[in-house]
């Protein structure tokens, strides 16, 4: 019986010590396979960045292409264009050559010389025709300003009958209303100067009372002008067989002159 016990005994830590053995073993083989899985997810991040690196080179591979092939088109663009000015400039020595030894040739009819003037491109055609309607318009300006001056001339004598019935109507008060106390103080205030006096003095004072008199009796009739009604400027131009023309319209007119006049300016700087 002793025999047996001690026999189990050792069969008893002989396996104890197997089971120990396999737990080792297995504890080991776990920590190598953790070890191989992390070794494989570092190869697998190393792997996809590999992977990003290659994507992005075959992109700028590609962009590469593109610019390759655009500077290919570019280039060929500018061999033909390079071709075309050859082409042109041949041709034009052997035109001027022609031309040398041939008399100039007329210009056909459908090819019109433009000119540029400020934003406006015009024919010659259209030239001939505005300076054609600027003299036209000269012309017409002309006849205005003689219709003007007619103008003005019979306001004047319309201004100087107004003028005149207004003295009329003055002296007639005038006399109404003086007396011989009035006449009294008038003469006592003459001064009647000696006859001494030279005759240069008296020929400037007689000059002087002249301009003097004159400039008191435009302004007498610009006053008179001035203070007539627009009926009374409308009959007396009737009378007159004239148009009675606004301040507005006169301003227009004067406005259109001016415009020409530069116009007319400008022809001469362009020296046509």
């Amino acid at each position: 019986m002793n025999n047996e016990e001690q026999v189990l005994r050792k069969d008893i830590e002989m396996l104890k010590a197997r089971n120990e053995i396999n737990k080792s073993t297995t504890a080991s083989s776990e920590n190598s396979r953790n070890d191989e899985i992390v070794a494989l997810r570092l190869q697998i991040q190393e792997l996809e960045g590999v992977r990003t690196a290659l994507q992005d080179r075959s992109i700028e591979l590609g962009a590469l292409r593109a610019e390759n092939s655009y500077l290919k088109k570019d280039f060929q663009d500018l061999r033909g264009e390079i071709a075309h000015l050859r082409n042109a400039c041949n041709n034009k020595r052997a035109s001027d050559a022609i031309i040398e030894k041939s008399p100039p040739v007329e210009p056909d009819n459908g090819k019109q010389r433009m000119v540029l003037i400020g934003d406006a491109v015009y024919t010659l055609k259209d030239l001939k025709a505005l300076q054609k309607a600027y003299k036209k318009a000269q012309e017409n300006e002309d006849m205005a300003n003689k219709e003007v001056q007619a103008l003005k001339e019979r306001v004047a004598r319309m201004g100087a009958q107004l003028l005149t019935k207004q003295r009329v109507t003055g002296r007639r008060s005038t006399v109404r209303r003086t007396t011989p106390r009035n006449l009294r103080t008038t003469l006592n205030a003459i001064q009647v100067e000696d006859d001494d006096s030279g005759k240069e003095g008296d020929a400037m004072a007689a000059h002087k009372s002249h301009d003097e008199a004159e400039k008191a009796e435009n302004a007498q009739l610009r006053r008179a002008v001035r203070q007539a009604k627009k009926a009374d400027m409308h009959i007396l131009c009737d009378a007159e067989g004239i148009t009675y023309i606004k301040f507005d319209q006169s301003k227009a007119d004067e406005d259109e002159i001016r415009a020409r006049r530069r116009f007319a300016d400008w022809l001469k700087d362009q020296g046509l």
